[in-house]
């Protein structure tokens, strides 16, 4: 229920933004730029119940070892996601592309130990 209200709220906002910025384009870039940040906000808050699933369902070692990492990777996701948002509302559609390649490259160069560590897991339970 609580995804279908934020749906509902961004679904209003665009629809007041469209009508904002037909008189008043800086105000309505100022006011995407505020729903964005607001609605990143509530994303991060929603982080900790990942955190937590992971930290009581995976195996202590790799948690120990790579649990930072997930939370850097969610880290960079979320905001490459936000900041690629408003660049896009802004008209910067060029800038918005580049910063998604920029987010997806940074994530893999965070992910590299943690996918090793599943290839290793992999070939131990394979007996490789």
């Amino acid at each position: 229920m609580e995804f279908s209200n934020i749906c509902g709220f961004i679904a209003i906002c665009g629809a007041l933004l469209i009508i904002i910025s037909i008189r008043e384009k800086e105000l309505s870039s100022i006011l995407s730029t505020i729903i964005y940040i607001t609605i990143m906000v509530y994303a991060i808050s929603h982080v900790e119940s990942i955190i937590l699933f992971l930290r009581n369902n995976i195996n202590f070692d790799i948690k120990t070892k790579y649990i930072s990492e997930l939370l850097h990777i969610t880290g960079i996701t979320l905001l490459g996601a936000t900041a690629s948002s408003i660049c896009e509302s802004t008209g910067q559609k060029n800038l918005s592309k580049t910063l998604d390649l920029l987010t997806v490259l940074k994530v893999l160069s965070v992910a590299v130990p943690i996918i090793f560590a599943l290839f290793n897991e992999f070939s131990k339970l394979f007996g490789e």
